[in-house]
């Protein structure tokens, strides 16, 4: 599929178990393995026929999204785990293995995959889920930013921003997203709000990228299933200011380096803040500066991180 140089060895053989072109985590995932070399193969139809140097490790990419689907056909979920025991036990031979466990909100993929895997196999997730904490072998990485904020983009300075605040997101049923964005904008003036019915749908990409680098702050209210949202790490990655309930501590397992942000109990208290800062163009400029750059070496932290698990692999 892809290869860093040609004609030599990789470091890292890349083998998805789902569709590539349908993760949103690729990109992160290469982000996070610079600078080894890369060779990505795809592997989520069938056996795989493509050799792996002796030397190079293997991270086998497997996602539990479809069983946080809800209209994912029952036969076609057995399918996939049936495929998916095939593939596993394919590699189960190779002693540089990485499974990176993604797509798995619920935590309900793990609750199949984690006991049909020897202890000695290293899974890196995402999504964390305190029941997993006393499996040894399970570790955590943050769900990262998408490919289409990954990107090189000009400064702009939060006094200079065009929307005070922002969501665009997902109304899921039986939330409480309505009631909070209703909250917001009574309580903050010149926000934006796109709220769509079917995750991925109603807004571009590009116009989605664009509110997000005109955005102060941008809320970030908890996934359908879990607290972790692509837009936070959207947020950060493009110099918005996250905003979201910390109540619980929440990313205390998830993140290196301590969190720097504003802490908040309630959306009142979020909103009071909000307002707060935008009357003080010095103070939100400067926290946005401070934001970006625990960002920045939290990427590098984490990227460190990942070298280190790849390295102890390759010299076990």
């Amino acid at each position: 599929m892809y290869s860093s140089f040609k004609g030599i060895p990789p470091d890292v053989v890349i083998v998805w178990g789902c569709d590539p072109n349908l993760s949103y985590e690729r990109t992160w995932l290469l982000e996070l393995l610079r600078p080894y070399l890369i060779q990505e193969e795809i592997c989520f139809e069938g056996e795989y026929n493509f050799s792996v140097p002796k030397d190079s490790l293997v991270i086998l990419v497997e996602s539990g999204r479809f069983l946080d689907e809800t209209v994912y056909p029952i036969e076609a979920s057995k399918n996939y785990l049936h495929v998916r025991n095939k593939r596993i036990n394919q590699f189960s031979n190779i002693s540089n293995l990485i499974i990176f466990h993604i797509g798995d909100e619920q935590g309900l993929d793990g609750d199949l995959l984690y006991p049909s895997l020897s202890p000695t196999h290293l899974v890196l997730r995402q999504f964390e889920h305190n029941r997993f904490q006393e499996l040894k072998n399970i570790k955590y990485l943050p769900l990262g930013p998408t490919r289409w904020t990954l990107i090189n983009s000009p400064w702009r300075a939060a006094s200079s921003r065009r929307y005070s605040w922002s969501f665009v997101g997902t109304d899921w049923p039986d939330s409480d997203r309505k009631d909070v964005i209703s909250k917001f904008t009574s309580l903050v003036h010149n926000g934006f709000v796109h709220e769509g019915t079917i995750f991925g749908s109603g807004i571009s990409r590009t116009k989605y990228v664009e509110i997000l680098l005109n955005s102060v702050f941008v809320l970030c209210l908890d996934g359908n299933y879990h607290y972790e949202t692509f837009r936070f790490y959207e947020s950060l990655q493009l110099g918005a200011i996250p905003i979201f309930i910390n109540s619980n501590n929440k990313f205390q397992n998830v993140f290196i380096n301590k969190l720097p942000f504003p802490a908040f109990n309630n959306w009142d208290a979020a909103a009071e803040f909000v307002n707060y800062m935008l009357t003080n163009p010095q103070k939100i400029n400067t926290l946005q500066v401070k934001l970006y750059m625990w960002w920045k070496n939290e990427k590098h932290c984490q990227s460190s991180l990942f070298s280190k698990l790849i390295n102890s692999q390759l010299c076990s």
